[in-house]
């Protein structure tokens, strides 16, 4: 046996995962198919592999959507989605667990909100989160990390003409009030996909520079993992990855797929073989149906007054009025879940000059916002992936992802639509553009759903798979329902709930 556990994907839970196994003492390997994605300093290396495919997926699946064929956004290297997430962390609502008992749609979840209120409190406390609870979250012991960041000036403006209707409040985050995790504070420099100072927290800036620390974490980069066999009495038995050398075989007692939620049941549909016909942990068909992602689109909004945009953080607040509402059996919930003011653009007439041109300019540039919505989904069947005859530049078969914006997440975007123009007449603002929703920019979930039965789920509520007792899943491709929230934070808190399990797996703590 090589390793004690692999781990295949170094994205956010498989790297939090390994470390939390590399602390209690086990020989933990991660299998990552792309490099270092900019990784800085020094690296446990078992190997790299020098198989150099593209970072950011194309190539490997294809839409099929009523919203157009764009890709969404991913990484295919250390750290993952995880480098170039946007910097919101919410906790879902009890609610969220208990949509089906609720609402009568969608589907409960095997745990509910305070199996994993503990383990939210130590993904904030890891993360860095500067916020204020949200009022429809229960109590949770001690409060975040940080303050919470001041509203910026564009969302004055906003709350103070439409608050009473649309109150945005700030936005939990995990981006540095102040220095905390060896990261500094916030600067504002408004490129928070990519910090430039590290002030967000990312994987590579904390969970994987803390694994170098550890003799017994490995890396084995550039190395995509082609195939998963299947031994005797459903346990995995090896897997099988690419390198510059040919083709290498590597064993573990535990195995954890943890590539992303289009990547990880693309694998799973590839390794059809005799002891798992219908691919790994696919028993049930579940494997690569009831994908979901978070419907996304812009409300453009002239609040007829500078808010004089493009300064500090680029998002600082949201606004939850939408999250759960009386008409959830029929309309999606939303999060209108930023305000963004862009630079002004003013148009400058050549006929003035100096304080009086800029008076000029002023008075029509720099009063239109965004908002931004994200819907949530339902698991529908129309909304799956399945494998096509294409392959990639590794030789396995191209994903298709079938992506269809249903009845009830339009319902949802155009009743806080409808409630938003309301708002906008009462205040005699009549400059509103709602664009077309857009795909959902790397929120992939759902396609290797958790349940109560083998019957109508991939795994148990800690993602270990039901048809294979040594074989573990992480990430929002486990989520039942969307919700319409920011997945990251519950994919921490669900990794983190699910390492005492694999560890069991191993025999326990070795320290």
């Amino acid at each position: 046996m090589d390793y004690e556990a692999i781990i295949i994907g170094g994205g956010t839970t498989g790297t939090l995962i390994a470390l939390e196994l590399g602390k209690l003492g086990h020989r933990v390997l991660v299998v990552e198919a792309g490099g270092r994605a900019g990784m800085q300093g020094p690296l446990n290396l078992a190997g790299d592999g020098g198989i150099e495919g593209r970072g950011d997926f194309q190539g490997s699946y294809r839409m099929r959507s009523d919203l157009g064929t764009q890709y969404h956004q991913g990484v295919r290297g250390l750290g993952g989605s995880g480098q170039i997430y946007a910097g919101w962390t919410y906790r879902f609502r009890p609610v969220d667990f208990r949509l089906r008992s609720t609402h009568g749609v969608g589907a409960d979840w095997p745990i509910g909100y305070d199996d994993l209120a503990p383990f939210y409190q130590r993904a904030e406390e890891l993360m860095g989160v500067a916020g204020e609870p949200d009022p429809g979250v229960p109590e949770f012991e001690g409060p975040f990390p940080m303050e919470p960041f001041p509203l910026d000036y564009p969302t004055q403006v906003f709350n103070r003409l439409l608050g009473d209707a649309l109150p945005f409040v700030t936005a939990p985050q995990p981006r540095n009030r102040v220095p905390y995790g060896g990261r500094p504070a916030c600067r504002g420099y408004r490129q928070c996909w990519d910090c430039p100072i590290e002030a967000k927290w990312t994987p590579q800036n904390s969970v994987i520079r803390e694994t170098n620390k550890y003799g017994n974490i490995e890396y084995l980069i550039r190395s995509p993992v082609v195939f998963i066999e299947v031994g005797d009495g459903g346990r995995i038995d090896h897997v099988r990855c690419l390198t510059s050398n040919g083709e290498s075989r590597l064993t573990a007692k535990t195995y954890v797929l943890a590539c992303n939620g289009i990547e990880t049941p693309r694998l799973m549909l590839h390794c059809s073989q005799p002891n798992a016909p219908e691919g790994l942990a696919n028993s049930s068909g579940q494997v690569g149906r009831n994908y979901m992602g978070h419907p996304h689109c812009h409300w453009e909004i002239d609040l007829a007054e500078n808010v004089y945009g493009g300064r500090g953080p680029l998002h600082t607040s949201n606004c939850t009025a939408f999250a759960d509402h009386e008409d959830r059996a029929v309309a999606s919930a939303v999060n209108l879940h930023y305000i963004q003011a862009p630079l002004p653009r003013p148009e400058l007439n050549p006929d003035l000059w100096g304080a009086e041109m800029i008076r000029d300019a002023q008075k029509d540039s720099g009063s239109v916002v965004y908002i931004g919505l994200e819907s949530e989904m339902l698991p529908d069947p129309s909304c799956y992936i399945e494998l096509d005859a294409n392959v990639d530049q590794y030789g396995m078969p191209v994903a298709i992802v079938h992506y269809v914006l249903t009845q009830y997440a339009r319902n949802g975007i155009n009743r806080a639509a409808t409630l938003l123009r309301e708002a906008l007449l009462k205040k005699g603002l009549k400059d509103f553009e709602q664009r077309r929703p857009q795909h959902d920019g790397g929120h992939w979930m759902g396609a290797t759903r958790m349940g109560s039965s083998p019957d109508d789920s991939v795994t148990d509520s800690f993602g270990r798979a039901w048809d294979h007792p040594n074989l573990f899943i992480a990430g929002a491709s486990l989520y039942p329902t969307s919700t319409p929230f920011n997945p990251i934070e519950t994919s921490v808190a669900l990794a983190l709930r699910s390492v005492p399990e694999i560890a069991a797996s191993l025999g326990g703590s070795r320290r």
